[in-house]
């Protein structure tokens, strides 16, 4: 039977607190980012335009119901992916393009789901790609 010193269960339970101090801040950043993707004075411009107004703005509300849950999920991703990039960088003697390789995947992509991404007029990247 394994136990734990009292030091160790500190440190462990130190390491949760900031890896949840850590989702929440990603959480409140894509709540924020979010909102301001639906600002109450393009749902106005939307509203003033016509018979169209109604679509504009659901799938402008879409979008935002979109967005909170997986910019939530992108930004965990990109979080750890930084810190799994940091040891790639470490563990491979500083060789930079290994890290590269692994903070490209995870921390570029898109982040914020737009009404052009659920017409399906651009696509959605979860994974990022360097641009050649």
């Amino acid at each position: 039977m394994v136990t734990l010193t009292g030091l160790e269960s500190i440190k462990g339970v130190s390491s949760m607190r900031s890896l949840n101090a850590g989702i929440k801040l990603a959480g409140m950043v894509c709540l924020i980012v979010s909102l301001n993707v639906v600002s109450p004075v393009s749902v106005l411009a939307d509203a003033s335009s016509g018979s169209s107004a109604e679509e504009g703005t659901g799938i402008k509300v879409a979008g935002w119901a979109a967005t909170v849950p997986y910019c939530l999920a992108k930004s965990t991703f990109a979080a750890l992916g930084g810190i799994v990039g940091g040891f790639a960088y470490v563990l491979s003697g500083g060789n930079a393009e290994t890290a590269k390789a692994v903070w490209t995947t995870s921390i570029l992509g898109t982040y914020i789901i737009r009404p052009e991404h659920l017409r399906g007029e651009e696509r959605i990247h979860f994974l990022g790609r360097r641009d050649d």
